[in-house]
């Protein structure tokens, strides 16, 4: 999409791809954002190829006309649910001062306005405006809704509720939601850094989840001379437990793209440095299961001489940490974790426990899977990267 219309002449911003059985057909549609020099709308488009390539915007565009009166600051990022016979769209903003989403229901061919579909407790704790917001129901019946939230205390980062919808389209936060989880493990999103904005989609009982995970390089000329700006997650597999946990692990499906497998080592004491070569470069997935002992656990890669990234497990305390403090790379964290990324897990292995640990390293990104349960996502642009 492009900007050519009236409504959208300084720019096509993010919503979502959607489909529905009957206000599409079943046929993907696009919702965006459009902004012109007044204000930022909402705005549907429809694909005229089968490849999917080309696309045309709705001639009845907007669909939903600006912001509605009682909310301030931005109105973007529209998403689409049904829940039962009733379709919906939600769109990102502020209402006194705290994130907010205004809900819009189908009605006899167009999006009418019937309140708040959801908002924060407090801008501290929920920030000041909801990007991003997903809504997606759970295969238990339970609604997931998440957001990325700007100005909180904690900076950037993506949180969720869990709960119901109600009759009038509303979300209810359950007994676990009174406060906002953070999507990625504790400690390593925050400040804009891990996973960013999930786009989460479900198919049959299955639920999948990837989203942006931010460069936050200093300098524009360090993003030009690696060619690129932010990247995306491995695509995670979601799920909750009784409490309305979010449990992440890697989408089964990405075993189908593993190549050869270079190292297996199975019922192996550990009680010294052991080398996985030929394991090495910076493309690799170490799925490791170690039974818990009385000492640190330790992963180095990234080695050159004496140089290599740690990530370390502590039992004695419960903490994972990674570090990139022995390698030389250019700083995109130096203000906020100086290259060093603690966490405390939220259940504190005993001796003989056994510890589950993906971990999938991509040149710029490292992602680590624990337990398949919790899930961090980090980036290191070490100084020989070409």
């Amino acid at each position: 999409l492009a900007p050519d219309k009236a409504y959208d002449n300084k720019g096509c911003w993010s919503g979502c791809v959607f489909t529905d059985s009957v206000l599409t057909g079943g046929e993907p549609a696009i919702l965006y954002t459009s902004v012109n020099n007044a204000k930022a709308s909402v705005s549907l488009a429809e694909h005229t190829s089968d490849d999917l390539l080309d696309w045309q915007k709705a001639e009845n565009n907007p669909i939903i006309d600006g912001t509605p009166a009682g909310y301030q600051a931005d109105f973007r990022d529209p998403y689409f649910f049904r829940n039962g016979e009733n379709a919906y769209i939600i769109v990102g903003t502020k209402k006194n001062g705290v994130g907010a989403n205004t809900l819009h229901r189908y009605d006899n061919g167009t999006w009418q306005y019937i309140g708040t579909f959801m908002q924060g407790t407090d801008a501290g704790t929920c920030g000041t405006f909801n990007e991003m917001t997903n809504v997606t129901q759970m295969p238990d019946g339970r609604w997931l809704v998440t957001a990325t939230p700007l100005e909180g205390n904690n900076g950037v980062r993506t949180i969720y509720w869990t709960g119901s919808i109600r009759e009038d389209g509303t979300f209810q936060p359950d007994e676990h939601s009174a406060t906002p989880r953070t999507f990625e493990l504790e400690g390593t999103s925050k400040w804009g850094y891990g996973l960013l904005s999930p786009t989460i989609y479900r198919k049959g009982d299955t639920v999948l989840a990837l989203g942006i995970v931010p460069d936050k390089l200093p300098v524009y000329q360090n993003v030009g001379k690696l060619g690129f700006a932010h990247t995306m997650s491995v695509v995670r597999e979601i799920s909750l437990d009784a409490e309305g946990n979010v449990l992440q692990k890697p989408y089964g499906g990405l075993a189908s793209l593993r190549g050869e497998e270079h190292m297996s080592l199975r019922d192996t004491t550990v009680d010294g440095p052991l080398s996985l070569s030929p394991v090495s470069g910076r493309q690799w997935e170490v799925k490791v299961r170690p039974v818990v002992g009385e000492n640190d656990f330790r992963l180095n890669f990234l080695k050159q001489g004496s140089q290599s990234a740690k990530m370390t497990y502590t039992p004695s305390t419960g903490k994972l940490m990674v570090s990139f403090q022995g390698i030389s790379s250019i700083a995109n964290d130096a203000s906020s974790f100086r290259g060093q990324y603690e966490v405390q897990l939220p259940v504190v292995h005993q001796v003989g426990d056994t510890l589950l640990l993906d971990v999938y390293f991509d040149n710029s990104i490292l992602e680590v899977f624990v337990n398949e349960r919790w899930a961090s996502s980090m980036r290191v642009f070490c100084q020989t990267y070409n």
